[in-house]
């Protein structure tokens, strides 16, 4: 298991908008008088932790969310 990838390629669109909820989320916790400054990083971490395990696949092979 020593040659996990590290790095996760993402689409320009998928990019951007983890940047822009970084800034938005940011500025909220700005806003609210917190010292927190969010980075993209920081919102795929906590994705992956609480998301992965409900995903799933359908009839077809193809991925969903469990509900």
């Amino acid at each position: 298991m020593e040659n996990l990838k590290k790095t996760v390629r993402l689409k320009k669109e998928e990019s951007l908008l983890l940047q822009d909820k970084a800034f938005t989320l940011t500025k909220k916790a700005i806003y609210q008088g917190n010292k927190v400054v969010y980075q993209e990083s920081d919102i795929v971490h906590f994705i992956i932790e609480k998301f992965l395990n409900k995903i799933d696949i359908n009839e077809q092979g193809e991925l969903k969310i469990k509900e």
